[in-house]
């Protein structure tokens, strides 16, 4: 009997895509399970992703997508919700929203150097999708009330961003109705998908400004 020749496989596995920017990443719909991507153009470290059930997914379940420090002073003037200048405004990735079980990190570190006013001891800060107001979706935000020097906020908030259902009340009609729920639904998940993410802040006296240090933001992708 002839002894047979064996052949190495020329079966390489699902392709990797390369480098390249999210804006460029081919749909995951038309890819086989597996195929992999590596991620730039990001305020981060390159990341890699992966094709699964049709949708990209961060390599190990999580991806950074902003990782930026600062040391900007910012004057919060009263009552009046403002975007923080001297901030990144990435945007949220097209399409992510859609992945099942998509969430989002944001770790905002801001702090307080020398004590506020008598009348300036109070103040927030927001983190929302595309526009400072108050009924849009938004990823967190965190009162602060220490008078004291050298006072460090931290905003470390996890979010949800495919949303299944729900409601939500600015999206009721004009004659008080709640439209359905998968309306709502969809509704938030577009209120994110490719929009800007914004950090704005105030503060709540009429007597003056306070002025806060912005120190660090860090966002990341799971799913």
């Amino acid at each position: 009997m002839p002894i047979p020749i064996l052949r190495p496989s020329t079966y390489r596995g699902p392709p990797h895509l390369g480098t390249m920017t999210w804006a460029n990443l081919p749909p995951a719909s038309t890819l086989p399970n597996g195929t992999r991507a590596t991620i730039t153009g990001w305020n981060a470290p390159d990341s890699d992703w992966v094709v699964r059930g049709g949708y990209w997914l961060p390599v190990g379940g999580r991806a950074t997508m902003l990782n930026w420090a600062g040391n900007n002073a910012v004057a919060l003037t009263s009552g009046t919700f403002a975007q923080v200048a001297g901030m990144p405004t990435p945007v949220m990735p097209a399409g992510f929203v859609a992945t099942p079980g998509a969430y989002v990190r944001n770790v905002l570190k801001a702090f307080r150097k020398v004590a506020a006013g008598a009348n300036d001891q109070v103040g927030a800060i927001r983190i929302s999708a595309n526009v400072v107001d108050i009924n849009t979706r938004h990823y967190g935000g965190l009162n602060f009330t220490s008078s004291a020097a050298t006072s460090m906020y931290t905003l470390d908030m996890l979010t949800a961003v495919n949303v299944i259902g729900g409601y939500f009340t600015p999206l009721a009609t004009t004659a008080g109705a709640v439209p359905a729920e998968a309306t709502v639904a969809a509704a938030l998940n577009t209120a994110l998908d490719n929009q800007p993410i914004i950090v704005s802040a105030r503060g709540v006296s009429a007597a003056g400004l306070d002025t806060l240090y912005f120190d660090s933001w860090l966002i990341e992708l799971y799913a």
